[in-house]
């Protein structure tokens, strides 16, 4: 079962899954695969709209929490 919470602006997903539910924890992988992927695109853009500093570690602040 998924449960997600709200806090400062994040969310965070909580599984309560025993761990032969492989295809649970696949799913959440991709689901937080592809937040991470479409945040470095958005990241990328904001670049080059000069929206943020060229210097910017784009993964880095992708995956940071």
């Amino acid at each position: 079962m998924f449960k997600a919470a709200t806090s400062d602006g994040f969310i965070t997903f909580y599984t309560q899954v025993s761990n032969d539910l492989i295809k649970v924890q696949e799913m959440v992988k991709d689901f937080f695969e592809y937040q991470t992927n479409l945040l470095e695109k958005l990241l990328s853009e904001a670049i080059q709209n000069k929206e943020l500093p060229e210097e910017t570690p784009i993964k880095q602040t992708a995956c940071e929490s």
